[in-house]
């Protein structure tokens, strides 16, 4: 006898007293105990003494002659390991079950390999061991599902080469031998393979040829067929042999206790019916409603027959069989609707699509009776599903997701079957009545019982998947029905339907909200309220278009009444009740309805007449105040946002109206935000918070502000200007220092003050403009505007920097300096040499740059700033010398010029001779700083 075998044995009896032990603990069942231990008693059974199984051991370590126990112990402990993962790859242990038996073998192979680490060093002259090598190429060769593909690819081979060869040499020419030849090797095969299964340890190999056998069944009735033995052209029952492979189906899941030959079963089942069908006598193969009914009641058989399997241990429980049924049973079903989703689609659109392709239309589509069929089948499939969802797999949504899409397709074949004309209202109360029944249906299993909520779970998806669709669709149709023509394509009749289509959306978005309540989920109750907002207005806008109401001017304000009715009723709520999440629905109506107003008051609906302007100006302030109203009570800012634009436009529209319309939009930004700032002031002196009124009124004054500003710009870039430009950008500068007057925060403060100036600057520049100026003196205005402006905000910004230098001061103070001396000092000596004679007198130039150069020269003396003094010096200088130009001296010849130039040099050598000390010591005192040159330290 070989070691080996002794070693195997001993590993074997180890495993089994492994499984034991698991048993006690509960880790495997009494019946997974037996099944598994009888395996291994027929393996043992099976082993020969004399062969060497070293390649199904584990391979062995040295170590320490005292450590050998240990040794083996570890070996054994690695085979169970891998045995357990054999059974459960032969589905006699559930993956479960694996994991929990192999960790418990790691943990005690690990408590054996750490003793063995720790106590087994190597003796004397012994060879040190070596690193346990890893898996052979035999080992994985031989591993169970390895062996699995082989024999599945090999089998598959086999057929196929058996399949070609007798075509090959012609024996398919004698069909009655060939179809008796199948059949032998099919059933021999088959047999063989359930002997495997049955007797033998080898389980792979068994369960491999069985389903190889089980497949290549239907290939004998489609022998028989295609040789005329029995033919279903001819109208002969080859639906008898379908029906014996059905029963050898039946006997081989029985026999072998497996659940995957339970969809063979089913196919087979499905085939045999499929080929009844095709019989001369029934000849309904080639119908719609004959494989759909067939399939779709099958489907809905199998899976009930779920039901009357037991729930305990054994291979024929709910689990294993009963859940291959149960699937087996939804492929069919799914199956024979599509069947019958296909052929109503191609009656639908046989005319268009597929008249040239057919003779004429299935009956499904156009016979009454047929039609009903249909309904009913729909029906079926809707109740399988839901009994899926509610009884067998209660955590699963998809059966409910099926369960509503046949319930909708129910619907459409219904209408259809009374002969409704499939408008887009009625689609609209096809998906509004599905989301209200799915949530009603909701509502009701949350209230009866716990055990079922994940199908209220799933039914709630499914009804906000509608409600959603049929409030957008809804939305979209009424923006249609305000806007477009009802005459263009694109237009929409807001008719009796379409009201009950929207009174169905805001009762299911109402529900919705509802149960998000009810669950906790109080944002998506606000979300669902707002939905319902639109749906409710879209009603009153259908009511209120049927009375004969036409212009959009006037139907704005009767949609209003919605949101402030529901902005009425929150009132009453309280905390996040209920009736509290009508507000937010009213503003989000509202703001859907500004949205809208802007076809109005552009003129897309229409010309807007005067009485448009007084209607629209009233729905745009009571707008404003139920937003600015919402607002402020729940400390939002959209809402805010929203109330002072609608603000802006009432007063747009009353200055259109009395006449005001070309700058009525800039004025109504800077009046509102003045407006709201005025008010923001007021609560702030009351100590309520105003942060959010400021910053809106602020805001609406900058808009304006910054609309004037490029209005401005335009203007003058296209040669367009006016005075009441001039007027516009003062009423703007004005309004901007009240806004930086009623603020406290100086951002804004500044942001005015800025925009102020700018506004003067515009206002200048479009008066140099209308003032019919040359581009010099354009220049020159601009120029010693500009630098007033900067000396002006420099000056202020250095009284205000305290300590730390401001370098901004420096920039405003240098440039401003030599934007007003430069151009007035140009303009003053072109005046006095030239022939440069402007719009304007003399005085201006020569006065303005005398007190220009005196002013400078002052403030920085004063305010001890190096750059104004400089320069006031620098322009006085010039004007005092320049005054020689103005005495006509009449010289005009060389030798006057002579005599001057002679005398200046002259006096000028005389001037450095007295003074050459003085100019040698010149230096060092402006280094030093002293004297006069005490400027040079100035800022």
């Amino acid at each position: 006898m070989s070691r080996t075998y002794h070693e195997l044995i001993a590993a074997i009896d180890h495993f089994r007293t492994q499984l034991t032990a698991w048993q006690e603990t509960g880790l495997v069942t009494p019946t997974q105990r037996e099944r598994i231990t009888d395996v291994y008693n027929k393996w043992a059974a099976e082993l020969v003494p004399d062969v060497d199984y070293t390649s199904v051991l584990p391979p062995a370590r040295l170590c320490a002659p005292e450590h050998q126990v240990l040794e083996t112990e570890r070996r054994n402990l690695v085979f169970a390991e891998q045995e357990v993962r054999r059974q459960a790859s032969q589905e006699r242990l559930t993956m479960v079950q694996a994991q929990s038996l192999v960790a418990d073998v790691r943990r005690k192979l690990a408590e054996v390999e750490k003793t063995l680490n720790y106590t087994a060093a190597p003796v004397e002259g012994t060879p040190p061991s070596e690193a346990p090598p890893g898996r052979s190429l035999m080992e994985y060769l031989l591993d169970p599902r390895s062996l699995q593909a082989l024999m599945i690819t090999g089998g598959a081979l086999l057929m196929l080469g058996l399949v070609i060869w007798l075509w090959s040499v012609g024996v398919f020419e004698n069909p009655i031998v060939v179809a008796c030849s199948m059949a032998a090797v099919n059933l021999g095969v088959l047999a063989g393979g359930a002997a495997l299964v049955r007797y033998t340890r080898y389980q792979t190999a068994g369960r491999a040829m069985t389903l190889l056998a089980c497949l290549a069944l239907p290939l004998n009735l489609w022998f028989y067929d295609a040789q005329d033995l029995i033919s279903i052209r001819k109208g002969e029952p080859l639906w008898v042999p379908a029906l014996v492979c059905c029963a050898i189906y039946a006997g081989i899941a029985r026999l072998l206790k497996d659940a995957k030959f339970v969809y063979a079963l089913v196919a087979g089942v499905a085939m045999t019916g499929l080929l009844f069908l095709a019989d001369d006598a029934v000849d309904r193969f080639w119908s719609v409603l004959g494989p759909s009914t067939f399939l779709v009641l099958l489907g809905a058989i199998c899976i009930h027959v779920e039901r009357l399997f037991h729930t305990g241990e054994g291979p024929f429980n709910r689990a294993n069989f009963g859940r291959a049924f149960f699937i087996a049973g939804h492929v069919a079903m799914g199956a024979g609707l599509a069947v019958l989703l296909g052929g109503r689609l191609v009656g639908d659109f046989y005319e268009t699509v597929f008249a040239q392709y057919l003779e004429h239309a299935p009956k499904v589509s156009t016979v009454i009776g047929s039609k009903l069929t249909a309904l009913l089948l729909a029906l079926l499939g809707t109740y399988t599903y839901a009994y899926s969802q509610i009884v067998v797999s209660p955590t699963s949504r998809r059966y409910a997701w099926s369960s509503v899409l046949a319930l909708v397709w129910s619907e459409v074949i219904l209408l259809d079957l009374l002969n409704v004309p499939a408008t887009e209202s009625l689609w609209l109360i096809v998906m509004a009545s599905t989301g209200l029944l799915a949530y009603i249906a909701t509502s009701f299993w949350s209230r009866t019982t716990e055990e079922v909520d994940p199908m209220g779970t799933a039914l709630g998806s499914v009804g906000a998947l509608c409600t959603a669709i049929a409030s957008l669709w809804g939305t979209v149709a009424l923006v249609r029905g305000l806007l477009v023509p009802v005459s263009s394509e694109a237009g929409f009749l807001l008719d009796p339907l379409y009201a009950i289509a929207m009174t169905m959306t805001a009762g299911a978005a109402m529900m919705a909200a509802r149960v998000a309540r009810q669950r906790g989920l109080g944002d998506h109750a606000k979300v669902w309220m707002q939905a319902a907002a639109i749906p409710a207005m879209a009603v009153v806008a259908t009511g209120a278009t049927m009375a004969g109401v036409e212009s959009l001017a006037l139907l704005l304000p009767i949609l209003l009444l919605v949101p402030i009715a529901m902005e009425v009723a929150g009132r009453f709520g309280r905390g996040d009740g209920p009736l509290a999440d009508l507000s937010y629905a009213g503003y989000a109506a509202t703001m859907f309805l500004l949205t809208v107003s802007i076809a109005a008051v552009t003129g897309i609906t229409g010309e807007v007449m005067v009485a448009d302007n007084y209607t629209l100006a009233a729905f745009y302030a009571a707008a404003a105040g139920l937003l600015m109203a919402g607002s402020l009570r729940q400390k939002t800012l959209l809402p805010a946002v929203a109330a002072g634009l609608s603000g802006c436009a009432a007063v747009w529209q009353l200055l259109t109206a009395v006449g005001l319309a070309e700058y009525s939009a800039i004025v109504a930004a800077s009046v509102v935000g003045l407006g709201v700032m005025a008010i923001g002031r007021r609560k702030q002196e009351a100590d309520q918070p105003t942060h959010l009124l400021t910053t809106l009124g602020a805001s609406l004054v900058t808009l304006g502000a910054g609309g004037g500003l490029l209005m401005t710009l335009g203007r003058v870039l296209g040669d367009n200007a006016e005075w009441g430009l001039v007027t516009l950008a003062a009423g703007q500068a004005i309004a901007a220092v009240i806004a930086s007057v009623l603020t406290k925060s100086k951002d804004w403060k500044t942001t005015s003050r800025t925009l102020a100036g700018l506004h003067v600057l515009a206002g200048v520049l479009v008066a140099n403009m209308m003032l019919g100026l040359s581009m010099w003196e354009r220049g020159e205005l601009i120029l010693v505007a500009a630098g007033t402006l900067l000396l002006a905000a420099g000056h202020i910004r250095w009284k205000r920097e305290g300590e730390i230098r401001d370098p901004a001061v420096d920039l405003h103070i240098f440039a401003g300096s030599l934007l007003v001396a430069i151009p007035l000092t140009i303009g003053m000596l072109a005046q006095r040499i030239g022939d440069y004679h402007p719009v304007w007198t003399v005085v201006p130039n020569e006065v303005g740059a005398l007190l220009a150069g005196l002013a400078l020269l002052g403030a920085g003396v004063v305010c001890r700033m190096r750059a104004t003094t400089f320069v006031g010096a620098t322009v006085t200088t010039v004007w005092v010398l320049s005054l020689v130009t103005l005495v006509n001296l009449q010289l005009q010849n060389a030798s006057v010029y002579m005599m001057i130039g002679g005398g200046a040099f002259f006096a000028v050598a005389v001037m450095l001779s007295i003074y050459r000390d003085r100019l040698l010591a010149l230096p060092e005192k402006v280094r030093n700083r002293e004297g006069l040159f005490g400027v040079l330290d100035w800022r």
